[in-house]
């Protein structure tokens, strides 16, 4: 692979995306905890820092070592994508089978806090595992929009359900808390 300005742009950019998630936990700290201390802070901002930039990168050498030990098989991919087409079936059906796998493995969160009388590494493993799954099926239930419905309709499609989810998530949030605003009055 070449190493070009276009590519470090491109990794910086997608690295910027993907801490997004990170950014708003952090802000959900601070805003839940305004007295944190500075070694708190500097904890969780090092901790988000260091698990996001090592992320990529074993991503990055994962993915380039299958491919070279791949490489041998390259002529054979093909065929080997058709086998399990074959076998898994229409990839719809594929995928609604993933998305109910991986919606079981949460479920392993129940026994995160009685594991966690053993040693503290089995509820990290677990809520792990878990949190994983449940990304696994929030990136294929964007995926079953695009099975289901035309292309032009797509980002209609998917806006509606994120406006519907952010609409149910502030009446939950009012009918709890009796309040019309998120931050304190």
């Amino acid at each position: 692979m070449e190493w070009s300005f276009v590519f470090f742009l491109n990794s910086v950019l997608l690295g910027v995306g993907l801490a997004m998630d990170a950014f708003s936990v952090s802000m959900a700290n601070g805003l839940h905890d305004p007295k944190m201390t500075k070694s708190t802070m500097v904890k969780i901002a090092g901790t988000f820092g260091i698990f996001q930039a090592a992320m990529p990168m074993i991503g990055w050498v994962c993915v380039h070592t299958i491919v070279e030990l791949f490489s041998s098989f390259e002529s054979l991919i093909p065929w080997i994508a058709l086998a399990l087409l074959g076998y898994i079936g229409y990839p719809y059906a594929a995928r609604m089978q993933a998305m109910f796998i991986f919606a079981l493995f949460p479920l392993l969160a129940l026994f995160a806090q009685p594991l966690g009388n053993y040693s503290y590494w089995y509820p990290i493993i677990i809520i792990g595992i878990a949190g994983a799954a449940h990304q696994s099926w929030s990136a294929n239930i964007y995926s079953v929009v695009g099975d289901m419905f035309p292309k032009s309709t797509i980002a209609t499609i998917v806006g509606i359900g994120g406006m519907a989810g952010g609409i149910s998530s502030y009446g939950q949030y009012r009918r709890k808390t009796g309040r019309s605003c998120f931050w304190r009055e």
